[in-house]
């Protein structure tokens, strides 16, 4: 089923869409909090609503900051609370509108990188969907990247980032996965093997622990399929 995709700043929600953001985070997530919720979908860049028939089942956010890395400007794009209601899942609404707005992005020349913290499978999935290289892979191991991600993740989020482990485990507004038995019978019997280095690298995901990724969003990293579809005008369903 098609869901129709808004992008907006989040100075334009309603209190309407936020009650209906709220909801979903809550049914799908353990402790999350009503202030923190508000106050970090205000620091957000843009927020990407997913609706059928005025109601939205899904979103997700996104933080685009300029940063010095080796005495060159890089943008990063810091994934936030991204959300799919169960009976939507298995759609591509969300990485493909999320696509095609950070290719627009990429165009302007300045190196562009994702930096997603997943304390779900189906989020970290998502890389290899999208990239041929990503940290952590278990194919590969990008020391450049790797190197790159210990920087921006200590600058973002301090000590609550275990760089022995890649781990974020937060301090402060800790959530963990509702299903978690769904989930972990899933890992347990996955023959997927992006999967189950999840399930290895993140046993405490249930916990609430985030495995900390990072991807260059650039033509020639994106898998030539993807980009076709990117680049398309298909829709998405």
């Amino acid at each position: 089923m098609n869901l129709d995709c808004r992008i907006v700043s989040p100075k334009e929600l309603s209190d309407l869409q936020i009650r209906q953001m709220f909801l979903l985070m809550e049914k799908n997530y353990i402790g999350v909090e009503t202030d923190t919720f508000y106050n970090d979908l205000y620091t957000k860049t843009k927020i990407f609503l997913f609706s059928k028939d005025k109601t939205i089942h899904g979103f997700t956010s996104l933080k685009l900051d300029s940063i010095e890395w080796k005495k060159k400007k890089i943008q990063v794009s810091y994934s936030g609370d991204t959300v799919l209601a169960k009976e939507f899942r298995g759609s591509l609404s969300i990485p493909i509108h999320w696509g095609r707005y950070m290719l627009r992005i990429s165009q302007d020349q300045t190196p562009l990188y994702w930096l997603l913290t997943s304390k779900g499978f189906r989020t970290y999935r998502y890389l290899s969907v999208f990239f041929k290289d990503f940290i952590p892979n278990p194919n590969t191991n990008n020391t450049e990247l790797k190197e790159l991600r210990e920087y921006i993740a200590i600058q973002t989020f301090g000590s609550d980032y275990h760089s022995d482990k890649g781990i974020l485990r937060r301090s402060r507004n800790l959530q963990t996965i509702r299903d978690v038995v769904s989930d972990k019978n899933y890992i347990a019997k996955t023959k997927d093997s992006y999967i189950k280095f999840f399930g290895e690298h993140n046993p405490n995901y249930h916990q609430g622990d985030e495995m900390v990724c990072l991807a260059k969003f650039d033509k020639s990293n994106i898998i030539p399929f993807i980009y076709r579809y990117l680049i398309s005008d298909q829709n998405v369903s």
